[in-house]
């Protein structure tokens, strides 16, 4: 049926034979809690979401009216309670939505055993989602760097979210630490926060960037993260 199209979209993305297990949780847990349930679960509740990340994000959580959410939608007003109890709610189903899609999009598909490959992979694609749907990337990150709108948020997306940048981040750290061969340093993770906020950085990029060859740019900043891990490409190794 087209009302559900854009939740099955979603749904239907999640998938269920994720090895990690803590990413599996992860994943699982946030979809649950941005999915809705029953008869809500259709193309206008979908289409909230988008719109509601993106207006809290530009407007402020405060200064974005039911009324607005509601116009960017084409319902009234009163007909958003039928998807969502309150504004509180759909700033918690969003979140959860926009980072249950990272996970999926970027963390999920697996890369081999060699590490450069692995952080190449989680790189690339992190690079990818926010070229690809940067209204969204740059909506959320301002979102979950702001604890102020954070803390708005119901306590158990809340915590879920803490928890699934913390292991991004630890997944993300794990593989610079293989690369340099040595044991865990201060600059290691100096290192990974650097490449998080250059693949962050994408949504920021100038048109002429964006109107190169969306796999040129991401080679171009992906030979940044080599020369912040002070290593030689070694995707030219493998060629």
């Amino acid at each position: 049926m087209a009302i559900t199209s854009e939740y099955e979209t979603f749904r239907s993305s999640v998938p269920n034979g994720i090895d990690d297990p803590d990413l599996a949780n992860l994943v699982h847990v946030l979809a649950a809690a941005s999915a809705g349930t029953g008869e809500v679960r259709g193309d206008t509740r979908e289409r909230l979401l988008v719109a509601a990340i993106e207006a809290f994000a530009r407007e402020g959580f405060g200064g974005t009216s039911m009324r607005t959410l509601a116009s960017a939608v084409g319902i009234k007003a009163a007909a958003i309670y039928a998807h969502f109890p309150s504004k509180e709610s759909i700033l918690s189903a969003a979140l959860a939505r926009a980072y249950c899609s990272f996970l999926v999009d970027v963390v999920v598909p697996q890369d081999g055993d060699e590490p450069w490959r692995r952080l190449d992979g989680l790189c690339r694609r992190h690079m990818t989602f926010q070229l690809n749907r940067s209204g969204l990337a740059a909506a959320s990150d301002s979102l979950l760097n702001n604890q102020s709108v954070l803390t708005i948020a119901d306590p158990t997306v809340q915590r879920v979210l803490r928890e699934a940048r913390s292991s991004y981040f630890g997944w993300l750290y794990r593989e610079v630490v293989h690369l340099r061969r040595s044991v865990r340093s201060p600059d290691a993770r100096v290192q990974t926060r650097c490449i998080l906020t250059l693949c962050d950085s994408l949504t920021q990029s100038s048109s002429d960037v964006l109107s190169v060859n969306h796999e040129a740019v991401i080679d171009r900043y992906m030979a940044v993260v080599w020369n912040i891990l002070g290593i030689h490409d070694p995707t030219e190794r493998s060629e």
